[in-house]
């Protein structure tokens, strides 16, 4: 009864957060220990045996990972989420298969918005609606790739017979067509540290003809 006793009092003082992109690790330790009572090693503990987790958008699970009572961390997987469409004032966030995984008013940083998608109703945990398989898996392909790369383009537009401007900061790029995307991406990459902090518009729709790329800048 006295170690029961003991353990209620003890507060957990030390957090360690891992595995997390789309929050910081304040907001984590924030969402995971909500309430004052969270913060009891002898509450918290036995919550997490009961497997009484809260539901964190973005985040497929966590697991709490004892250290000692007064210290622990949260270990953190996260959806794997690659863009998202706006739907009724709504961020649909999808992954690569098109899985609807969440919805929010609010928009994430360094996740893509694809837009000129032709879609009918869009159903929470359901798949896009697209009409066109081809078109989109060559734009998860896009946003794969220039993901692998590093770059980040906020917006993906896409356009008449199958092609795409991206907008990444004050840069539009004009990349056309969506073929040879690896490669493309990849001239991307090599050409965007000599571009970076300026505005203006980068034209790769030509890839087929001669790979001259020409950057148009802009006030």
């Amino acid at each position: 009864m006295l170690v029961i006793l003991s353990l209620s009092i003890i507060k957990i003082d030390k957090v360690v957060v891992s595995g997390n992109s789309w929050y910081n690790d304040e907001e984590i330790e924030a969402l995971v220990f909500a309430k004052p009572l969270d913060r009891y090693f002898l509450y918290s503990f036995i919550k997490d045996k009961l497997n009484k987790k809260k539901n964190i958008p973005f985040i497929q699970e966590y697991r709490l990972d004892w250290k000692s009572p007064s210290q622990v961390e949260i270990v953190v997987y996260e959806k794997s989420i690659l863009a998202a469409v706006n739907y009724m004032n709504l961020y649909m966030y999808f992954d690569k298969d098109g899985m609807v995984l969440e919805s929010s008013a609010e928009k994430i940083d360094k996740i893509p918005i694809v837009e000129g998608l032709e879609l009918s109703s869009i159903v929470l945990y359901n798949k896009l609606p697209v009409k066109d398989e081809y078109v989109f898996s060559r734009l998860v392909s896009l946003t794969q790739s220039l993901s692998n790369y590093n770059i980040f383009a906020e917006r993906i537009l896409l356009y008449s017979q199958n092609q795409v401007n991206l907008y990444i900061g004050d840069i539009e790029v004009h990349f056309g067509v969506l073929n040879d995307i690896e490669e493309k991406t990849a001239d991307l990459n090599n050409i965007f540290p000599e571009i970076s902090g300026q505005k203006g518009i980068l034209y790769m729709d030509n890839y087929g003809e001669n790979k001259s790329y020409t950057f148009e800048q802009t006030k």
